[in-house]
């Protein structure tokens, strides 16, 4: 892939505290930092623009809570056309933990996840979206 270089100007402070964190983060140089930064840019306007993107939706909930159960089911075979895949994991005796990855368009993905998000008895929802290009 080309490279472009290009220079950019900031507050000496605002610099300072950048160089502080990307190295606490482990970064090893200012480019690569930036340009996780610049990706994530793309990635959330892309997003924004209802383009073509991949995401995870990660769930945790209590499985004695049939109805959710349930619910949870039902949602994920109404929007089986950008589910991928899916994997159940039991946290505990209590706990469940699920995660979906979809792939499609980033209105339809934000629809299946508000309704995973705010279905009752749903104890944290998460939601990680990645750029195709």
């Amino acid at each position: 892939m080309p490279v472009v270089r290009f220079g950019v100007s900031l507050p000496k402070d605002i610099a300072n505290q950048f160089d502080t964190i990307i190295k606490q983060e482990g970064y090893e140089n200012r480019s690569k930092a930036i340009y996780d930064l610049i990706k994530d840019f793309i990635t959330k306007k892309k997003w924004e623009a209802g383009k073509q993107i991949a995401g995870i939706i990660s769930i945790l909930y209590d499985h004695h809570e049939k109805t959710t159960v349930n619910n949870l089911l039902d949602i994920q075979h109404d929007f089986h056309d950008i589910i991928i895949s899916s994997q159940h994991i039991h946290l505990d005796h209590d706990n469940c933990f699920e995660v979906i990855i979809v792939k499609g368009e980033s209105i339809k993905i934000n629809e299946l996840y508000k309704k995973l998000k705010f279905l009752k008895n749903i104890k944290q929802t998460n939601l990680t979206i990645a750029d195709l290009e």
